[in-house]
């Protein structure tokens, strides 16, 4: 799937985005619109639409299945959740389960992170660095990541990228360092822009080699923000059990606060509890 770049999603809507571009119509899913969290940037087009739909459920702690009248259905992690269930010897003893296994229970969760976020100032993103040439007649394809000056990083996403302009943006001339003949007025650009890329073909129409002595993208970068690492545990149930431990890293999930959720709502689900003692 290419679902191409999402920026400030709920969880529910790139579902739906991504199951949209799956060929999926509205009646073959079910998605909670409560699954609510706001997935800062999102990129999918390398991938499956099963491996999209993973990743959105790992920054969220939702659920996934297809339910038995054949529909997709995602549900938020805290779906039908009503009051607190309290342990009993039919819970435990009656299901056999829990007593067989501890497999997939935890008593001690660490959600890591490190999100983006949107720049709301339109700044240069790509910029030509190196000397090239447009031969007479002819065209030069030229590829540009964009790039944080701030964090120094290359590669980064940017949302709202625009064409270059000719003279404002963009500029071709008879020497390198942008003096002789300006030969912008008798060239074309033609710009495809990806999520963390953009890709120029420049043709040149004059009869001599032109240098291309401006090159630049402007538009909002999705910037690195702090990473967190938030954890949530319980006491209790490790005295009993000792310490099981869970580790997820998602930049999908797009602050601490957000990640505190999911790491209380993931112990409340898959937490040890100790064995009730049935009184006979």
């Amino acid at each position: 799937v290419s679902t191409g770049l999402q920026v400030d999603q709920r969880t529910s809507s790139l579902a739906a985005v991504v199951a949209s571009v799956a060929g999926l119509s509205a009646t073959q899913v079910s998605l909670d619109a409560t699954a609510a969290d706001v997935i800062s940037f999102a990129s999918f087009d390398r991938g499956t639409a099963g491996d999209a739909m993973n990743e959105i459920v790992k920054a969220g702690a939702h659920r996934l299945y297809t339910s038995g009248g054949g529909y997709l259905t995602l549900r938020d992690r805290n779906f039908d959740v009503a009051s607190t269930v309290v342990a009993s010897y039919v819970n435990e003893a009656n299901a056999l389960d829990y007593a067989l296994s501890v497999e997939q229970r935890f008593n001690d969760v660490t959600i890591k992170g490190a999100p983006r976020k949107l720049s709301t100032d339109v700044t240069t993103v790509a910029f030509l660095d190196q000397e090239t040439v447009v031969p007479a007649s002819g065209s030069t394809v030229v590829t540009l990541e964009f790039f944080d000056p701030t964090a120094q990083e290359r590669g980064v996403p940017a949302s709202g990228v625009l064409t270059p302009v000719s003279s404002l943006d963009w500029q071709l001339n008879s020497s390198p360092d942008g003096t002789g003949t300006d030969l912008t007025a008798t060239a074309s650009l033609t710009a495809t822009i990806y999520a963390t890329t953009a890709k120029v073909d420049l043709f040149n129409g004059s009869a001599t080699a032109a240098f291309i002595s401006k090159l630049n993208f402007r538009g909002q970068l999705l910037r690195r923000q702090p990473a967190f690492s938030v954890g949530s545990s319980d006491a209790v149930s490790k005295t009993a059990y000792e310490t099981e431990t869970f580790e997820l890293e998602s930049d999908l999930i797009s602050s601490a606060l957000l990640a505190d959720n999911y790491a209380a709502a993931l112990l409340r689900r898959q937490m040890l509890l100790p064995l009730p003692v049935p009184l006979i």
